[in-house]
Parts: C-alpha cells; sequence; structure tokens
C-alpha cells in the first residue's frame, strides 16, 4: 500500500508541475511575442541606420569629388594668367620695338580681339568641361 500512495504522490506532483508548466504559457507567450516586437524595432532602426550611412558615404564621396575640381580649376585659372600675363609681356615688348615690324597697329589691335575672343572661348570651353 505505500509503494502504490508513493507512485500516486509522485504522479500528482508530476500533473501539478505540468499544471504549473502550462499555466505559465500565456505568460511566456506574452514576453515572446515582446521580445519579437522589440526585435523588429531594431531591425528597423538598423536599416535606417545603413540607409542614412550609405547616403553620407554618398555625401563625403561627391564632396571629396567637388574639392579635387575646384583645385582643379584653380590650378588652371593660375596657368591661364600665368600665360596672359607672358602674352601681355610678350606684346609689350613687340609694340615697343620699331614701327617696323610686321604687323601695323590695325592689325595688332585686330589680333588682340581675336585673342580676347579665343581666350572667352576657351574659358567657357573649361567650364563646361570641369561642370560635367
Amino acid at each position: 500500500m505505500g509503494r502504490a500512495q508513493q507512485m500516486c504522490n509522485e504522479r500528482a506532483e508530476c500533473v501539478l508541475a505540468m499544471h504549473e508548466h502550462f499555466r505559465a504559457l500565456p505568460q511566456i507567450s506574452k514576453q515572446l511575442k515582446e521580445l519579437n516586437r522589440q526585435v523588429d524595432k531594431l531591425k528597423r532602426f538598423c536599416i535606417q541606420t545603413e540607409l542614412a550611412m550609405t547616403h553620407l558615404e554618398a555625401l563625403y564621396t561627391m564632396t571629396i569629388g567637388e574639392q579635387k575640381i575646384e583645385a582643379k580649376k584653380a590650378t588652371l585659372k593660375k596657368e591661364k594668367q600665368h600665360f596672359n600675363e607672358i602674352a601681355r609681356k610678350e606684346l609689350n615688348w613687340i609694340s615697343s620695338q620699331s614701327r617696323t615690324s610686321v604687323f601695323t597697329e590695325g592689325e595688332r589691335r585686330l589680333q588682340e580681339v581675336v585673342d580676347e575672343d579665343a581666350e572667352k572661348r576657351e574659358e567657357l570651353m573649361l567650364e563646361e568641361f570641369l561642370s560635367r
């Protein structure tokens, strides 16, 4: 008889343990749903952060490119000024020579106008090229 009672007690303890476990399932289920919701929020945050970082990297790359273009423009402008200065010096030297030079005054003025037009066209072409 003692053995049957012990088996009944063990079985009753098992039934009570299962009952407690099943009573805790809704609470565990709620906790799992809450954790899933938090994981979804974190996932959305990570995606948004990654997208923002991608945009920042693109902006950084564009900024570096623009800085290189500006530096190239400045270099070309300095070179142009240098060559214009050389041309002016040569023109002054030529005009200070005796009047037996190859060019007459009218031809020299015409040449200056042509040079200015060519210079303007060159500058426009350079700006168009660099703006692409």
